[in-house]
């Protein structure tokens, strides 16, 4: 477009000049010490348009061989950064392929060669020294690495933490994680390896505190927020069960947000806690939670309570069975409390109607316990039934409990 336009001013301009000329050809007058020049107008225009040319063209020349050594520099910069990037790809693929000699030698040559990323070059060298078993070397990479601008302090810093981490050193990986949020914060993928570690040694307490943190960041939606935020408060309640102080359970569960304490998972570990203490507690939340609203999870956890009056606990779950009376969840549960209350006969007879209903493997082991405790030669039929069920093998699917012996109170 420019040269158009450039062409266009010059065809108009030599018409003019020519029309001026053409009116008064006019002459030109030049004296320099005892030389005297004269020309006409139209000469001495075109003298001047050719030497105005050709002074350009001397003086770009000239610009272009001052500039030469820096432009072979720029040339050989772009050589060695075109043929490091291709050291850097090839480097990349042998580790994918686990061809690792190939891609810890590929990486060796793009940090020769590299002027910018280079961290890349040697977070790739030190991946494939770790994954073949060197870690002195591994180590070396990283400190040359330690070397480069502050830029890519989180680069090296994170690849170092995840294969310390590979290697179970969590300490260490803490440390190194703690020196990259010093130097370089707000790093995303520093919460994700410091919710690991906090996952690791148990620190669920921090681990709660980054939940927020990684769904602000959008490294975890809606639904992972929920989900972590129960796994975290299950492990939270198992460390408090573990301690084995009333206490820190009851603290524990307070500190559960209420939007959270209907789920079933976090009930049942609550209530698996808490019946080690308090025990009644631990059926009163149980029986809340299921007049609230129905759960066959919950309603095995009343069964497995093994705790308080069994009669009692007996006589509230036939209470259910008006509105639940074909449930075998239930029926499996009725049957696990009337053992605990030593109502043999009618233990039997909840099992195998919860077998008639929906053949389980936990139906089986209680009703094989159950026969095993009196001596019934049928107590292994029932384990084998119960395994071959576990493992896919002559699957029941009728549900038909095996023929009623002899009365077992007897």
């Amino acid at each position: 477009m420019s040269f158009l336009i450039g062409l266009i001013v010059a065809l108009f301009s030599a018409v003019g000049l020519a029309w001026l000329v053409r009116q008064d050809a006019g002459y030109v007058l030049i004296t320099v010490g005892n030389w005297t020049i004269e020309t006409s107008v139209a000469a001495a225009l075109v003298i001047g348009v050719l030497g105005f040319f050709i002074l350009y063209k001397l003086i770009r020349y000239l610009g272009r061989l001052l500039r030469m050594p820096g432009t072979l520099r720029a040339i050989s910069t772009r050589r060695r950064e075109r043929k490091a990037a291709r050291l850097l790809a090839l480097g990349q693929k042998a580790l994918e392929e686990g061809r690792l000699q190939a891609a810890e030698s590929a990486f060796q040559k793009g940090i020769v060669l590299a002027e910018t990323n280079r961290a890349l070059y040697f977070v790739g060298a030190a991946r494939a020294a770790h994954r073949l078993g060197a870690k002195d070397r591994r180590e070396r990479y990283f400190e040359q690495a330690a070397k480069l601008p502050r830029d890519a302090v989180a680069i090296v810093g994170i690849a170092r933490a995840e294969m310390l981490l590979e290697d179970d050193d969590v300490e260490g990986a803490r440390k190194v994680l703690h020196d990259v949020q010093t130097l370089a914060p707000n790093q995303p993928r520093v919460l994700e390896l410091q919710l690991e570690i906090a996952s690791r040694i148990g620190d669920w307490d921090h681990a709660l505190r980054l939940l927020p943190e990684l769904r602000k960041r959008k490294l975890l939606d809606e639904s992972g927020f929920h989900d972590g935020q129960i796994q975290v408060h299950r492990e939270r309640l198992a460390s408090t069960t573990r301690r084995g102080v009333a206490a820190d359970v009851q603290r524990a569960w307070n500190g559960v947000p209420r939007a959270l304490r209907n789920e079933e998972t976090l009930l049942i570990e609550y209530v698996g806690s808490l019946r080690e203490h308090d025990p009644a507690e631990a059926e009163k939340v149980l029986k809340a939670a299921l007049a609230q609203k129905w759960s066959n999870p919950l309603c095995i956890a009343y069964g497995q309570l093994g705790r308080g009056d069994p009669n009692a606990q007996l006589a509230t779950a036939e209470g259910w069975l008006s509105v639940h009376k074909d449930n075998p969840w239930l029926l499996l549960t009725l049957g696990r409390l009337a053992a605990r209350a030593h109502k043999l006969d009618k233990a039997r007879a909840y099992l195998e109607a919860s077998l008639k209903i929906t053949p389980m493997a936990d139906t089986y082991e209680a009703l094989g316990a159950l026969l095993e405790e009196h001596d019934s030669p049928a107590a292994v039929t029932f384990y084998r039934a119960g395994l071959r069920l576990l493992t896919g093998r002559d699957e029941v699917h009728t549900g038909e409990a095996l023929p009623a012996q002899k009365s077992l109170a007897t």
